[in-house]
């Protein structure tokens, strides 16, 4: 997964980054601050439409996060693979995303605050293993939690460092896992940098070849 887009990004060059198989997670929040993260709520729609499966949307923040809950983005949401909620969600809210969005996998951030929602009965529900927590920090140790369901990772992820991480992140995950890069997809101003995430891209790709001649 590609994270982080912004309202820079020509669309067509989002959909080759896609078609050479990457997902593409947007962010929402509520008020950007004028942060280059944060598209307009009118290009993230455009964007999803473009992509469609493709896409995610990664909702932040307290206000976007009671949106969601309410159904004011479900419009926004329909045509992605993926929706991610990040801070803290408790079960009853996760169970009735998830049970309104069937066909939609619903991630949430493991954390300690989060801990409860591993048993939570939602058969499309996913985790997303962020200490970092978008700050660009690597994890001493990658530890995958205890759980049947699908399980992604997250933390100082860059083209420059998964060589040298995706073997760690494999020897502990299984099932349909991933990965998730954003801090190291933004340039100096923190802009997205389709550079940074072509690069990434061929550095996955490139592993991915290792495990089939090994």
């Amino acid at each position: 997964t590609m994270t982080g887009a912004d309202q820079r990004t020509p669309l067509a060059d989002l959909v080759r980054l896609a078609d050479a198989g990457a997902e593409i997670a947007l962010l929402y929040t509520f008020d950007s601050d004028k942060r280059h993260r944060y598209p307009s709520l009118g290009w993230l729609t455009e964007a999803v439409l473009e992509l469609g499966h493709r896409a995610a949307v990664h909702v932040c923040g307290v206000r976007a996060r009671a949106q969601l809950f309410f159904g004011d983005l479900d419009g926004l949401i329909a045509p992605c693979h993926r929706v991610q909620v990040n801070g803290r969600v408790n079960a009853v809210e996760l169970i009735g995303l998830c049970a309104r969005h069937p066909s939609q996998v619903v991630v949430t951030q493991h954390t300690p605050e989060n801990g409860w929602l591993i048993p939570a009965d939602a058969p499309n529900h996913a985790l997303l293993v962020d200490g970092s927590g978008g700050r660009g920090i690597s994890p001493a140790e990658w530890v995958r939690p205890s759980t049947s369901k699908r399980v992604g990772f997250a933390g100082g992820l860059n083209a420059g460092n998964l060589a040298v991480e995706l073997p760690k992140i494999a020897a502990v995950a299984s099932g349909g896992w991933w990965i998730d890069v954003e801090s190291g997809l933004r340039d100096e101003s923190d802009w997205f940098s389709l550079e940074k995430a072509n690069a990434a891209v061929d550095e996955f790709d490139s592993w991915k070849k290792t495990l089939v001649t090994e």
